[in-house]
């Protein structure tokens, strides 16, 4: 299933911080502050139309405007599609790395240990079987263990379920169609918690039904 084997890209990168992103058009990229302005010019003088709050995602459109600083982040600004009508947010707070919202960057290091002592039990066990023999394991070890649920429930909002809905509803896509071309890495992950049934490597945190249905 591709949303498993995808799974693999954008978890493996979450704990490569760069000090300077080179950010380009097609990026998905995500607001790493509490509070990001969106502006109806790049500068910081534009009037602001909006707001993008901590793990809410963008696809950029390009990279526009003159270098600013600020907080002492030195960058240029993205434009991007905002509600129908251009926006423009300072790409100092953008990254391609999606933020944590509940857990904390500990937390999720002893989780990735983990989660590769899960994956080399699996291999072991694979090792023993037969070619194309079924693999008689549990949905413990059926997948690789992907993160916290409540990290993808905090981050997957309502916002983002309901441009979820609106492609399926443009392009005629089922859900986990929608949610792939969508892209954003908390609601792709929520649904592959979904698709596993559950993550037995995390104890504590239960997965919801994703909101959206086939």
């Amino acid at each position: 299933m591709k949303f498993i084997a995808a799974s693999s890209v954008f978890f493996a990168v979450i704990f490569s911080l760069r000090a300077q992103e080179n950010l380009k058009a097609g990026d998905l990229v995500y607001s790493t502050v509490a509070v990001l302005r969106v502006r109806a010019t790049p500068d910081l003088n534009g009037k602001q139309i909006g707001k993008l709050e901590k793990g809410d995602s963008l696809r950029i459109l390009q990279i526009t405007g003159p270098e600013v600083t600020v907080d002492k982040k030195k960058a240029r600004w993205v434009e991007f599609d905002f509600e129908g009508q251009k926006g423009y947010a300072f790409a100092g707070f953008l990254s391609t790395n999606w933020p944590l919202l509940v857990h904390s960057a500990k937390q999720w290091e002893k989780a990735e240990k983990k989660n590769a002592a899960s994956l080399a039990e699996r291999e072991r066990q694979a090792k023993k079987l037969p070619p194309d023999e079924p693999q008689p394991f549990g949905e413990c070890l059926s997948i690789s263990a992907f993160g916290y649920p409540a990290e993808y429930e905090a981050g997957c909002s309502e916002k983002k379920i309901e441009a979820i809905r609106k492609l399926m509803q443009q392009r005629s896509l089922n859900r986990n169609d929608a949610v792939e071309q969508y892209g954003d890495a908390y609601c792709r992950g929520w649904l592959e918690l979904e698709v596993a049934g559950y993550n037995c490597s995390f104890e504590g945190d239960k997965v919801s039904t994703f909101p959206i249905q086939n």
